[in-house]
């Protein structure tokens, strides 16, 4: 009897975040959204990371259940039970690089886990001015840095909280008078699970920290007065507030299906509503997929992952597909092991 219950309690609690997410977004995202856009700095922090996650449509906060927990829900750190080294690599258009590096570490006698995340984007351009607009061999770099540190604890079985700690870097061109940028960053997550199909309802904070502004500024002559100085304004970080739950409609020996649900709230754009799905066949293949329906573009997602001994360890390989729209496809990859 107490079964049943349990389980009819946890479906009405998902019918219920399933409704209010889809009630909410589209009414928060018309009336803020295009007021909120290009109002923060920093906005690499936002790009998702990890192939696995990626093809689930980046509804991955509420499964951060490997090493891209880091990134996703630093409260998933105290559920890995083994360590764990993650890579991962992107290029997007215009020649742009960004990679990720994370390792994980439990601490079982003290119910928590413990992690470090580098990360880098960068590329070159050419240099070209009014007087001077087509490419004539200069070239400029733009990048952006990051190291973390992440911990996490298992306050009861069901029960975990964590935070990250970043410390960010980004080289607006220095090579052509540019600015660099060194500031901090900080992530909070929670997570909440029932024994029930490995039911799990989470909220993230990631990208809490101060105004970033470059240093230096600006010369501005205003129509009929004298030039004044300008010092370039400041930006919030591009915090993002995530809410999710993820269930396991079946699990055999034969397969398992995931399904994940997750509403975002970032600061410099409007809502966002994602789903996405992880399919296991004989726990060695995994077919993904998501969808991203508020967003301009990078909508829908897919992609696979294998899974197999290697020698004493356990290798994970993963492959993401984007449809970028007018960015055009954007292909990730993932390796991480488990040790």
């Amino acid at each position: 009897m107490h079964g049943r219950l349990g389980r009819r309690q946890s479906l009405t609690a998902l019918t219920i975040l399933l409704a209010l997410c889809c009630s909410i977004a589209p009414v928060s995202a018309q009336e803020l959204g295009e007021q909120r856009i290009a109002t923060s700095m920093m906005t690499f922090l936002k790009i998702g990371v990890g192939a696995r996650a990626v093809a689930m449509g980046e509804a991955f906060t509420p499964v951060a259940d490997d090493a891209t927990t880091l990134f996703w829900n630093a409260a998933g750190l105290a559920l890995l039970r083994e360590k764990r080294v993650h890579f991962s690599h992107t290029e997007w258009p215009a020649d742009i690089d960004y990679d990720n590096a994370m390792m994980t570490f439990p601490l079982p006698q003290w119910d928590m886990g413990v992690g470090i995340q580098v990360a880098s984007l960068r590329t070159v351009m050419d240099f070209t001015s009014e007087q001077e607009p087509l490419p004539h061999g200069r070239t400029f770099s733009y990048s952006d840095f990051l190291v973390g540190i992440g911990l996490a604890r298992e306050f009861t079985d069901r029960f975990s909280f964590g935070f990250n700690l970043k410390y960010v870097r980004e080289d607006l061109g220095r090579d052509v008078g540019g600015s660099i940028i060194h500031s901090w960053a900080a992530d909070v997550g929670t997570m909440f699970h029932l024994p029930y199909r490995n039911f799990r309802m989470t909220m993230a904070w990631s990208n809490m920290g101060p105004d970033y502004q470059p240093p230096g500024g600006f010369v501005s002559t205003p129509p009929g007065s004298d030039p004044v100085n300008v010092r370039y304004q400041g930006f919030s970080p591009a915090s993002v507030f995530a809410f999710g739950a993820s269930i396991e409609p079946f699990r055999n020996r034969y397969y398992s299906l995931l399904t994940t649900l997750q509403f975002d709230h970032p600061a410099d754009t409007a809502e966002r509503l994602k789903v996405g799905g992880e399919l296991w066949l004989g726990n060695i293949l995994a077919l993904r997929s998501g969808y991203n329906p508020r967003s301009d573009e990078m909508r829908f997602s897919a992609g696979f992952g294998i899974r197999g001994g290697f020698g004493q360890n356990i290798l994970h390989i993963d492959y993401a597909y984007t449809d970028g729209n007018a960015l055009g496809r954007i292909d990730r990859f993932s390796v991480e092991m488990e040790f």
